[in-house]
């Protein structure tokens, strides 16, 4: 649910028109803090800095409304909502009563349930997982066992899925029988590679059930919620009915809340005020005045690094993503769903945090907090990057194109993350040799290591053993693993591929004129193998069109509406490559039959073997990426 292009298939976000409006009014209006001394004003400075800044990031993307809230040495120093929490009546946003969706941050509560138990000596972190589930077996499908540690850590090797990740409301199966019905494949063996999982998050869930003997989310109303007095926070679904009307819908008037099958991952709503309070019970190692949900130990353990790829990147702290800019060490989480987008950030050594979200396409939480970030907690600059000596030299061995770690392998789900490929490029701006990545150019200057121009982040890429560049790490988001794909998986050869297999198929077709249509229909009805030949290439351009056209509508369905992995167009388009290969099939046994009785003339046979070729490439292509059924 992190990932805000994949996970419900969100719109693309205009970030930099964003930034610019945010930045524009909130920076050059407002003017720098008064001092770089890293610690929060008065609550006035706070007060005028958001309220430039939050309407200029909402005006920026069109979205309805955000709610804001900001934390310091044990206070509320800032709360507020912006815009309209509902479409339909224009009901405005109340920082302390409107409650938004906030997505994964809801894994901070579960890490914190799990520490409990820790703490209590119910559970423990390297434990195999399947000594604490009952009714839910995780396949033996590698030598080592998958521990609580590894879902701490996004490393338990699971492939990524969406089936069962949003359903309609009155899907109520309980957690135990939703993960007994689907668990993704195991790719990897764990603890191997960073990829962030929901359903590996939502095992993690299912053991606080059991361990515990209490549902999900009665456990969190009790341990969690009511001592840290959120009495406007539930990760029940559908919400209680005091808390139902206050809910926040997205941007269109028929958005509707909606089920997160897997709860643990991503179904608590709260308030900006509540969240203020589970903040500030963190940053003060949980406590809030006389409430506790951890011993210090446990917060303090809970807040300390757990796992990094390389000590030159950040990592994970117990469900924490690390990040660490010119010296400030932050620790967070963010989170969406198709109709809110959420960003958490805690500075637990200046006690600080923020905390934004929307209810809209739109990356204004996370410039939020970054902006506020780097108002009053600024980072050391980093020097222009200076190329290591034969930098130019080496930099063709890390041109190609990579994918996140997080995808799918045996789901559908890989094709959505093939959209998704990052390329690396020789940068052709000039200015020396540099490599281009994200829209960023990166200056090697250190073997493997590449740092931004212009900016605090940096590469860090990986060899396998014959010395074959394999991965790449991003400093700033050491959990996001980039890997190295081979060519042919590329969107260049990919779209080269779409061309041909289209040409393939329509080139019989276009290639006769349009007065000469009447002509193939006679010939079409023709008996014998002749006209078999013509009816069985028609339906082979019927049914490569109508898998086209379906796959687009359902994916287009797909990034718009939750829950639409179950829609019936994907499932036709799934169907579609297995006609479409018997069809192919039959009329490669057809041709070749006509050609040896040579009833064929040399434009025909060439026609027919095109489509033929064509039908086939296409239902491999269908299989390579999984959209087939039952791999949907």
């Amino acid at each position: 649910m992190r990932r805000a292009a994949t996970a419900a298939g969100w719109a693309r976000v205009s970030t930099r028109r964003a930034l610019g409006a945010a930045v524009g009014v909130a920076l050059c209006c407002l003017g720098p803090a008064s001092a770089p001394a890293q610690s929060l004003p008065d609550r006035n400075d706070v007060a005028a800095f958001v309220d430039g800044a939050a309407p200029a990031l909402l005006r920026a993307d069109q979205a309805p409304g955000l709610t804001v809230s900001v934390v310091k040495d044990g206070e509320i120093v800032f709360a507020k909502g912006y815009g309209i929490a509902r479409a339909e009546s224009r009901t405005p946003v109340v920082a302390d009563r409107t409650l938004f969706r906030v997505g994964s941050v809801s894994k901070i509560f579960l890490a914190t349930a799990l520490m409990q138990l820790v703490e209590q000596g119910k559970i423990d972190l390297d434990t195999d997982l399947n000594e604490y589930l009952e009714g839910v077996e995780i396949p033996a499908t590698f030598e080592d066992p998958i521990t609580l540690r590894h879902v701490m850590t996004h490393t338990t090797g699971f492939e990524d899925s969406i089936r069962d990740l949003f359903v309609p409301l009155e899907d109520d199966r309980p957690l135990k029988e939703v993960l007994a019905g689907h668990l993704p494949a195991r790719v990897r063996p764990p603890g191997e590679l960073i990829a962030y999982s929901n359903h590996a998050t939502a095992l993690a869930g299912l053991v606080v059930e059991q361990v515990s003997g209490e549902p999900y989310e009665a456990y969190l109303d009790r341990h969690v919620f009511e001592p840290l007095g959120m009495h406007h926070s539930s990760a029940r679904q559908p919400l209680p009915e005091g808390l139902a009307a206050r809910t926040s819908t997205g941007p269109r008037p028929d958005d509707f809340f909606i089920r997160v099958a897997i709860a643990p991952a991503g179904s608590v709503s709260s308030t900006a005020t509540d969240m203020a309070r589970f903040m500030i019970a963190h940053l003060q190692h949980g406590r809030l005045g006389d409430a506790r949900i951890l011993e210090e130990e446990t917060a303090r353990r809970m807040q300390t690094r757990l796992l990094t790829l390389d000590p030159r990147v950040n990592g994970l702290a117990h469900q924490f993503f690390e990040n660490d800019i010119g010296g400030v060490r932050m620790i967070g989480h963010s989170g969406g769903m198709v109709t809110h987008l959420t960003s958490m950030v805690l500075l637990p050594e200046h006690g600080a945090g923020f905390f934004a979200s929307v209810n809209g396409r739109s990356a204004a939480p996370f410039l939020l907090t970054r902006l506020l970030t780097e108002r009053y907690f600024p980072a050391t600059r980093p020097r222009d990057p200076t190329p290591m000596d034969g930098a130019g030299e080496r930099l063709p061995r890390f041109v190609g194109w990579y994918r996140e770690s997080r995808s799918g392998v045996h789901s559908s789900f890989a094709l959505a993350d093939f959209m998704n490929t990052k390329q690396a490029t020789l940068s052709t701006n000039g200015q020396g040799p540099r490599l281009r990545m994200m829209d960023k150019d990166w200056v090697e200057t250190e073997p493997l290591l590449f740092r931004e121009v212009g900016g605090p982040d940096w590469l860090l890429f990986q060899e396998d053993e014959r010395g074959e560049v394999r991965a790449a790490l991003r400093g700033l988001s050491g959990h996001s693993v980039l890997l190295r794909e081979p060519w042919w998986r590329g969107i260049g050869f990919q779209r080269l591929l779409a061309a041909g297999i289209g040409g393939l198929l329509l080139w019989p077709f276009l290639h006769r004129p349009a007065w000469r249509a009447r002509r193939w229909w006679q010939e079409a009805r023709q008996g014998g193998g002749r006209g078999l030949a013509r009816w069985l290439a028609a339906g082979i351009r019927t049914s490569g069109l109508g898998f086209v056209v379906c796959l687009a509508v359902g994916s287009t369905i797909l990034a718009q509406t939750l829950g639409a992995e179950r829609h019936a167009t994907l499932y036709v388009a799934a169907t579609l490559p297995y006609l479409l290969g018997a069809l192919s099939f039959s009329l490669l046994v057809t041709l070749a039959r006509l050609w040896r009785r040579g009833v064929l003339d040399g434009r025909a046979r060439l026609g027919l073997a095109s489509v033929v070729l064509g039908g086939l490439a296409l239902t491999a292509w269908a299989g390579a990426w999984n959209v087939v059924l039952p791999r949907l």
